[in-house]
């Protein structure tokens, strides 16, 4: 969320590179080929080659001709596939995009990585040997992104994100009650500028906070405030009014 490897308080990120859960299966079992090996820039090209050549990632600016060749299996040649890459370039490189996936992989409680290497966990290997079992098995990725992954050790902010959306949600509800104030629940605004930005587990906190804000400023949508509340009150990592926006929708249609 915060360009991740920087130290400090960031907002919780609810990594949202795979949005299928089957995607993990597929992303994984392409992995394991690579599984120890020196995932540098050179590596994680040829990831995202296979991941192309497997019909896994679907490039938007392909032939006809080679979108039917992949479609049925047969191998691309090497100006083919130099073609596929030139015209379908991410904005963050491939080494960049195929780092997306992999730090997908790794919120989740899939993969571990150990320096400039990735090996499967035993959570990972359940996905890939024991599909029938899906239900329990994101059961326990959800409960690690809850927790926090181990890999995620530059962020020094201990919120527990799910729950405490929840609490905060249950405590504003109780409070409109109390007051006899129809309850109309939480805007995407205040999801993002109080919610998401949670300093540890201070849930109590936050709701107090919301209601001072809707008692100041009503349904407005006030950026300004938000980037000032938090850089400066919450103290998290300084983040873009279009970050907030962005990242904010992604979670919540995730």
């Amino acid at each position: 969320m915060t360009a991740g490897n920087r130290t400090g308080l960031k907002m919780y990120s609810f990594n949202t590179t795979v949005r299928m859960p089957d995607k993990n299966i597929e992303f994984l079992e392409l992995f394991k080929k690579y599984e120890g090996t020196l995932f540098d820039d050179a590596q994680r090209t040829n990831y995202y080659i296979d991941a192309i050549t497997s019909g896994i990632v679907k490039p938007m600016n392909i032939s006809p001709e080679i979108r039917e060749k992949i479609r049925t299996g047969i191998e691309l040649s090497e100006i083919e596939i130099k073609e596929v890459l030139q015209n379908n370039r991410p904005r963050n490189g491939f080494g960049g995009r195929v780092g997306d996936f992999m730090s997908a992989m790794s919120s989740q409680g899939f993969l571990q990585k150990q320096g400039r290497r990735y090996r499967l966990t035993n959570l990972g290997n359940e996905l890939l040997n024991s599909p029938e079992n899906e239900t329990d098995i994101y059961i326990k990725a959800m409960i690690n992104l809850q927790y926090g992954s181990i890999d995620r050790n530059t962020a020094t902010n201990k919120a527990i994100p799910f729950l405490n959306m929840i609490f905060v949600m249950d405590k504003l509800e109780k409070y409109y009650l109390k007051e006899n104030i129809p309850y109309k629940g939480i805007s995407d605004f205040e999801l993002g500028t109080f919610v998401f930005t949670m300093k540890d587990c201070n849930f109590q906190k936050t709701v107090k906070d919301i209601i001072e804000y809707r008692n100041n400023y009503g349904g407005l949508c006030d950026y300004d405030f938000a980037m000032k509340y938090i850089h400066e009150s919450v103290g998290i990592l300084a983040i873009s009014e279009n970050t907030l926006k962005d990242y904010t929708d992604e979670v919540i249609r995730k």
